[in-house]
């Protein structure tokens, strides 16, 4: 089984600088640690494998850029079945080296501060249900079709469109609100199948 470890650095001015800074050297040691292979994609492509040559040009949102890795990872036989890929934010520090970033699950990842599912950290593992995940995330007919549709949020309490971004399009295949007040774990299943206004057999 191959592990690798995914960061995309591209923040402008400050925030960069303190990703290499500190971030960086800790997600590498965090790496040597647990055996992952650390991927560092940056912009100029400069430590890039040959998967994500056409990678930044593949998408008009930068954030889908992980997905597109992933699915282009496992297309090329980089990543093949059992293997794990596991994923992070750039301004996400990595607290406690000791504990892994992987679990059990086909797909784990965080709810961030406990009011909406948060893809900025996550791990997957290779099999059927993941190559499934990837690729409804990255269905661009389903996702220009889901640009238009409105939902409420809690947290602007207003209805706005819901798939702006990968994430969004990951909370319409799970059925998942975009914020709850309530926090999700004392919510029923986590919060899937949370949000109600649209039928999930529409959209696939």
């Amino acid at each position: 089984m191959k592990k690798y470890f995914l960061t995309i650095p591209n923040y402008p001015g400050p925030r960069q600088d303190l990703y290499l800074k500190y971030n960086s050297p800790r997600i590498k040691k965090f790496c040597d640690m647990h055996g992952f292979r650390h991927i560092e994609a940056t912009p100029d492509k400069l430590s890039l494998p040959s998967v994500m040559v056409n990678m930044w040009n593949s998408s008009d949102d930068k954030r889908f850029a992980r997905w597109w890795f992933c699915r282009q990872a496992i297309d090329t036989g980089m990543l093949q079945e059992g293997d794990v890929i596991s994923y992070i934010d750039c301004d996400v520090f990595v607290a406690k080296l000791d504990l892994p970033l992987q679990t059990n699950k086909s797909f784990s990842y965080a709810i961030d501060s406990g009011n909406s599912h948060n893809t900025g950290v996550f791990s997957l593992r290779v099999n059927e249900f993941t190559r499934k995940l990837i690729n409804v995330i990255l269905d661009k007919e389903r996702f220009d079709k889901l640009r238009h549709f409105n939902v409420y949020r809690e947290n602007f309490n207003s209805h706005s469109p819901m798939c702006d971004h990968d994430q969004d399009a990951y909370y319409h295949a799970a059925g998942i609100k975009a914020h709850s007040w309530v926090p999700f774990d004392k919510l029923p299943n986590y919060g899937f199948h949370s949000n109600k206004n649209y039928l999930v057999k529409d959209y696939f």
